[in-house]
């Protein structure tokens, strides 16, 4: 009895501090250089409520994080570039994510995700694996094939110089939770912007009706076994 009524306990203090909401993310990766102009700035934290490479402001928490050879681009055209990061055409500019430097780059999502879609412009054949575990790790649950473009000069809705454009839309409703996207290709080869996921993100505040239920039961328990301990007190 008495290891059951620690159980409720514990689980009643547990629904009433978070739980869990599946919310449809967007990515598109606007805010994050602030301080520009600049086309090379590391993403890091800043989706998880903490800060990218030029650390002007925390952003939003959405609990995703990614390897410090994922960067924020501002594309050719825009205010904040200085002419490097040569993707233009993007869905919601102005800016896209690209990585450079050490290998593929990896995005992390602490909750863990379902169903994927994103909007991409690459020079070289590349892909986008999904993984059931952190950094890369657990299961493969599916991988995302990613077709070149031929230079995109001189098409519509691109910049002269561009090389990433135009961008083509992909998506996955792969089976299964995932917690990683691995990103393959030759480096700054490849943009992306509005990257989408349903993810599972921890909230505090109030709790649903079935933590409130579970919170009731497991106080009630609670109460009840005290008030037998007093009374078994007293009758001794």
């Amino acid at each position: 009895m008495k290891s059951m009524l620690k159980v409720l306990a514990a689980a009643a203090v547990l629904a009433f501090a978070s739980s869990a909401h599946a919310t449809v993310v967007t990515l598109d990766f606007d805010g994050i250089n602030t301080s520009g102009p600049s086309d090379a700035v590391q993403i890091l934290n800043f989706y998880a409520g903490g800060f990218s490479g030029d650390r002007t402001a925390p952003g939003p928490n959405f609990g995703v994080t990614f390897t410090p050879n994922a960067i924020a681009g501002c594309e050719l055209g825009q205010p904040c570039s200085r002419g490097d990061f040569l993707a233009s055409g993007s869905p919601s500019g102005p800016n896209v994510m690209g990585f450079n430097i050490g290998g593929p780059a990896i995005m992390n999502v602490a909750g863990g995700f379902a169903d994927l879609s994103l909007s991409y412009a690459s020079e070289l054949a590349a892909s986008v694996e999904i993984w059931s575990g952190l950094d890369g790790g657990g299961d493969l649950l599916a991988t995302i094939g990613l077709l070149a473009e031929p230079n995109g000069s001189g098409q519509p809705g691109c910049e002269r110089q561009a090389i990433l454009c135009p961008f083509r839309s992909a998506r996955s409703d792969f089976a299964g939770v995932a917690h990683s996207l691995k990103f393959v290709g030759v480096v700054q080869s490849t943009a992306f912007d509005d990257i989408t996921i349903d993810a599972n993100l921890p909230t505090a505040g109030v709790p649903e009706p079935a933590s409130w239920a579970l919170m009731i039961g497991g106080f009630a328990l609670t109460g009840a076994a005290l008030r037998r301990r007093r009374a078994a007190v007293y009758a001794a």
